[in-house]
């Protein structure tokens, strides 16, 4: 397969020059001026808020792929190709879901952007509603593996995610959040490019969020110092169950790391980060206590998020792709209704993502660019990586 790119959804020089230039929601240049009050603090940021969401639908034919009639009928003809071959949806590939070189490259430009500038990008309008839960799984799969090599989301190998509300209880320290119906803090997945493709969203809820995790560390090291250098320094985070052998069930990890880039020299702001398993880390016997300070910058951090996001609802058939390590991405809040929520996640290991510090094989286990082994949850030696078909 070529590894050209055509028919990019933007040039790469202008994702970079948008994403130095304002790489995150913000809508003028002194957004970050602080405020005479409090008030005046709060108008601001709905302000900012409302302004950039405008701003981020303009700009959306830049970061938007809507899929045309005769993409999704090229979708289709590849589906009934691997139909006829009876494999398991594990063993999809480009060979045997034969897409064009040309719909193959418009899927590396989409990863080369995600990856080198903008950190998102979304594709709209996949025919999802005269498929099966299988075939929608089959084609998700064959799109993200043209990206990147799927690794484990759990200590089960189960490379294909559902996103769905099991009835967990959200305050237990133990739950991952996704299987709840409650609110996402802003976070990070353990993989360079997380997917989600809706199959189908709440009435009521459940929209999306991201931020720049780049811009909000820019912001806070300018406006505080102080608090930039705290979220430089480990906290100690929850693995919530998923304990890979020879691990306790914590480890350490800074919410930011400076890393000099080995490919361009340019120094680059690298983001890992949920509140939640920092939270549920404090739980556990023998975890040290957080610090005032330590409280104060993941609070400033959190409410940096919000002030700072850009939101979206997902509309069946979306897919949402974003670089864990240049932004931040939270959910709120659903109802339950008789057709639940549902979508699908991927964690991809892409073979150009950007250089790791050593600090994060505590979680990615290695940080070798395109290894099977960057990224998920470490599984043990008899278990095998595995595609469900329902939540």
């Amino acid at each position: 397969m070529s590894r050209g790119v055509t028919q990019p959804l933007a040039s790469i020089a202008e994702v970079r020059r948008f994403t130095r230039s304002s790489r995150v929601p913000s809508c003028t240049s002194n957004a970050a001026a602080t405020s005479s009050s409090s008030s005046s603090s709060s108008q601001k940021s709905s302000y900012e808020s409302s302004h950039w969401n405008e701003r981020y639908e303009k700009e959306s034919h830049e970061w938007m792929w809507t899929f045309t009639d005769e993409e999704n009928d090229e979708i289709e003809l590849a589906l009934r190709h691997f139909r006829a071959t009876n494999l398991d949806v594990m063993d999809v590939t480009a060979e045997t879901f034969p897409l064009s070189s040309s719909f193959q490259n418009k899927l590396l430009a989409m990863r080369d952007e995600i990856l080198q500038g903008r950190g998102f990008a979304v594709q709209r309008g996949l025919t999802v509603g005269r498929y099966s839960n299988k075939d929608i799984c089959t084609i998700f799969c064959a799109i993200g593996k043209i990206m990147g090599i799927p690794v484990s989301q759990n200590k089960f190998g189960h490379v294909l995610g559902h996103v769905y509300d099991l009835g967990n209880d959200p305050l237990s320290p133990s739950t991952r959040l996704y299987t709840t119906s409650a609110a996402q803090p802003f976070h990070t997945d353990s993989a360079d490019i997380v997917g989600l493709l809706c199959i189908r969203n709440a009435p009521v809820g459940g929209d999306s969020q991201w931020v720049s995790s780049v811009r909000c560390y820019e912001e806070i090291k300018r406006e505080r110092a102080d608090l930039a250098e705290v979220l430089l320094q480990p906290f100690f985070v929850s693995r919530k169950g998923e304990i890979p052998p020879g691990c306790g069930p914590t480890y350490e990890m800074a919410v930011f790391h400076e890393v000099e880039d080995d490919r361009t020299g340019e120094k680059n702001i690298i983001g890992i980060y949920d509140r939640s398993f920092i939270d549920a880390a404090q739980t556990i016997e023998g975890t040290p206590k957080l610090t005032s300070l330590q409280i104060e910058a993941l609070n400033y951090l959190d409410a940096l998020c919000v002030k700072r996001q850009i939101e979206m609802r997902l509309q069946s058939g979306d897919i949402q792709w974003l670089h864990n390590h240049t932004t931040f991405h939270a959910r709120s809040a659903f109802k339950k209704s008789e057709f639940p929520r549902h979508l699908l996640r991927l964690w991809l290991s892409p073979e150009n993502g950007i250089k790791l510090p050593d600090a994060f094989k505590t979680r990615f286990n290695s940080t070798e660019r395109g290894s099977p082994n960057r990224g998920g949850i470490k599984i043990k030696d008899d278990v095998k990586l595995v595609c469900p078909l329902e939540p």
